[in-house]
């Protein structure tokens, strides 16, 4: 067991950067764990590091213990943070709610904000998921900050090109990234590190491409999904102007559905209120109708209950690069006082609603008629005519099908899309 200056008794080993590894120690003196981070060098990016966390103090930032430089190595002892990173959490518990995500990404655009608003401004540069600790109280906390730039103290033969491809922003792999970097290269690996929350898709593995959160759940709120977006444009002048600009709208979104919750709830509760008047008043009319009346009650809070799990299930669904939407119910009505036989149409209603729809396989073929492999995810340039194909067995004898093909801008979202009704063969 490896004794450092005779206080840190190395344990075992929690983690690895590009610029030095880092080990969980015991602290003899104080009787504790501590995070002992290890550089090989003496020179390089420890100094600044070490500089940059004994000036600042927040509560997402580790707090320095100690510094201990021998022979070759440099050991910088930090406050331990018991905890799993993000990038394992999600890993184990798939995607987070977007409620908790936008807590959790608002809590770092701040530290981000107290970074980019010092006297000397500090660019993170590495902000990705591996780099975010959750504690046991559920609060983030960002390590590493080997990556740092100081942006109007470093000069071009100073900048180190650092960052995670994927997660870091275009700029920061240019040949004037010392002279392009500056804020909004944060925002950006701020909204992949958010996408990841949300969808559970990993921005540093090929192709690195971020789509829109919703094309993975499509319950998200529109409004999140403009922000994450805005923040992942590769243009950094059409990102969000600043970490707190971008919390704020984060904030907003949160608070904004906060309230849309509130009015349902309050629908929700008038709604049964007005069942209630209603059942009572046929009643006192209608007493030889209660059963006829309980009956309706009963097949209204089962429209209303079935109309919520219908909208649960619709997402969208990805097959190859063709993505198809979901077929979108109808939904029930939220009152219904017509009579048993409407109460029946609206079980059947709900049991149609609910059915998953068909898929159809497409096969994509060039001119010359020779099938073309397109893989999930990929990224195809079309340098000819394509031409989609359906074989014919897989159509029911008279049924009937619609086909609908959509094309949509990435950049500009426009959509250009054609739609075919198909029947299959007669008997």
């Amino acid at each position: 067991m490896e004794v450092i200056d005779g206080k840190y008794e190395i344990m075992e080993k929690a983690g690895e950067g590009g610029s030095a590894s880092v080990y969980r120690a015991w602290n003899r003196a104080l009787g504790t764990y501590a995070a002992v981070k290890v550089y090989e060098n003496r020179e390089g990016l420890q100094r600044r590091e070490k500089e940059l966390l004994n000036k600042l103090r927040h509560p997402a930032f580790p707090v320095i213990i100690d510094c201990i430089e021998k022979e070759t190595k440099v050991y910088l002892v930090m406050e331990y943070i018991e905890g799993i990173n993000l990038e394992e959490y999600v890993r184990r518990n798939g995607a987070v709610d977007w409620r908790q995500a936008v807590r959790w990404a608002a809590d770092l655009a701040e530290a981000l904000s107290f970074l980019h608003s010092r006297r000397e401004p500090v660019i993170y540069q590495d902000m990705k998921p591996a780099n975010v600790m959750i504690n046991e109280e559920g609060e983030v906390k960002l390590v590493d900050f080997g990556s740092v730039f100081f942006k109007h103290r470093e000069n071009r033969s100073e900048y180190k090109c650092t960052g995670t491809c994927g997660y870091a922003a275009p700029e920061q792999f240019g040949q004037r990234a010392w002279e392009m970097v500056d804020e909004r290269s944060d925002i950006y690996g701020l909204g992949a590190t958010l996408h990841y929350m949300l969808t559970g898709k990993d921005a540093a593995l090929p192709p690195f491409i971020l789509r829109p959160v919703r094309s993975y759940n499509a319950a998200l709120p529109k409004e999140l999904e403009k922000i994450v977006d805005r923040a992942v444009m590769p243009e950094k002048e059409k990102r969000c102007r600043s970490a707190k600009e971008m919390k704020e709208a984060l904030e907003k979104t949160a608070e904004r559905e906060r309230c849309m919750r509130k009015l349902y709830g309050a629908g929700k509760i008038l709604y049964y209120l007005l069942l209630i008047i209603a059942g009572t008043a046929l009643y006192i009319l209608y007493r030889k109708m209660l059963p006829v009346v309980l009956l309706l009650l009963c097949f209204a809070a089962f429209g209303l209950l079935a109309k919520q799990w219908i909208s649960r299930k619709r997402k969208i669904r990805t097959v190859k690069s063709v993505y198809l939407s979901a077929k979108k119910g109808k939904g029930l009505p939220t009152a219904v006082l017509c009579g048993v036989l409407a109460g029946v149409f609206l079980s059947m209603g709900a049991v149609e609603a609910a059915k998953e729809p068909a898929h159809l396989p497409v096969i994509v073929k060039n001119r010359e008629g020779r099938k073309l492999l397109i893989r999930f995810d990929a990224l195809y340039c079309p340098e000819d005519a394509m031409r989609l194909e359906i074989p014919g067995e897989v159509f029911l004898q008279s049924e009937e099908y619609i086909l609908r093909l959509e094309c949509k801008n990435r950049r500009t979202g426009e959509k250009r899309s054609r739609t075919f009704y198909l029947k299959g063969p007669e008997s």
